[in-house]
């Protein structure tokens, strides 16, 4: 769990709330993470939910799985949603990590849909920014220092 603040570009405060949660079995773990987001600035939403789930299973060097997250998901009980509605991805995902080794690569892929549609847009800063269902696609390389 964690709170803290964030400063957007477009000038807003925002107030956050995070809670996490996982379990790693033998070869696979499971973790999911949901972030509470309250911005100070007219015209956002009172409270935005966005999660994260994912699901992994360790193969050789690689962990290959599902990940899914749901953004703006306070559009499924709010007809008002400011940032367009609740959007929802699911993808396949590679992770290679070889062991002994600092650095790792991912990559996840599928479909944004959208569950519920709103015309209401706001500045606010969102990971999937999708403007209608669509494809994505996610690269990311890291180094452990």
């Amino acid at each position: 769990m964690g709170v803290g603040l964030r400063r957007e570009w477009q000038g807003a405060t925002v107030i956050l709330g995070r809670i996490t949660a996982g379990h790693s079995f033998a070869r696979s773990s499971l973790f999911g993470n949901m972030l509470l987001e309250r911005a100070l600035q007219p015209g956002r939403d009172r409270l935005d939910v966005l999660t994260t789930l994912g699901w992994r299973r360790r193969l050789g060097p690689a962990h290959v799985g599902i990940e899914a997250v749901g953004e703006d998901l306070e559009g499924l009980w709010e007809a008002e949603e400011a940032e367009g509605g609740a959007k929802i991805f699911l993808g396949p995902s590679i992770q290679l990590a070889p062991s002994g080794h600092a650095w790792s690569a991912s990559l996840c892929g599928g479909p944004i849909l959208y569950a519920t549609r709103t015309d209401r847009t706001s500045p606010a800063a969102r990971p999937l920014e999708a403007t209608g269902n669509g494809f994505t696609v996610r690269a990311a390389v890291a180094y452990s220092f």
